[in-house]
């Protein structure tokens, strides 16, 4: 489920603004700016880019208009949130929330419209999530209209024993 793409100055394709000229002119200078903010961890030897399906597979299911669905993802604290890629199938529309379960801090100050989260690739937050311990998120999806709703969130995810490999970490606990 996982992948690593930090290796040698290989950085992942989401870090090369260059081939999406289209998306800087209709977003203006989000991509950019996103992009230099998540620089940092993207290059980090301490951690593994993951993509996680949220809801994931055993519980996909269509949902009515006017649907909820909501699931919990366990994360290593120290990982970020670096963004969104919709799976779209049918032209289902829907909301987002994110919110980490200890501290009830949420991603966006009302559920964003999975509308926006449009790119051909990884849609990225203006600056990375920072994950805290103990790491549990609760991810919540409105349905606009019956079908499947289902996101791909793309996660910097701080992997111990990759991190103690690396020397990033003194030990793993």
């Amino acid at each position: 489920m996982g992948s690593n793409s930090n290796n040698n100055g290989n950085y992942p394709v989401i870090l090369n603004p260059q081939l999406e000229p289209s998306y800087r002119e209709y977003w203006g200078l989000h991509l950019p700016i996103a992009l230099e903010r998540a620089r940092p961890v993207l290059q980090s030897e301490c951690h593994v880019l993951r993509y996680f399906q949220v809801p994931d597979d055993r519980q996909a299911q269509f949902t009515a208009a006017g649907g909820y669905r909501q699931t919990t993802l366990a994360l290593e604290p120290g990982s970020f949130v670096l963004g969104f890629q919709q799976l779209n199938d049918g032209g289902v529309g829907g909301a987002l929330q994110v919110t980490d379960i200890p501290t009830q801090h949420k991603l966006f100050s009302q559920p964003y419209p999975s509308t926006l989260l449009v790119r051909n690739g990884v849609w990225l937050l203006p600056t990375p999530m920072p994950v805290t311990a103990p790491g549990t998120l609760l991810i919540e999806l409105y349905a606009q209209t019956s079908g499947e709703v289902s996101l791909v969130m793309v996660v910097a995810e701080l992997d111990k024993q990759y991190a103690v490999g690396k020397g990033c970490l003194a030990h793993a606990n």
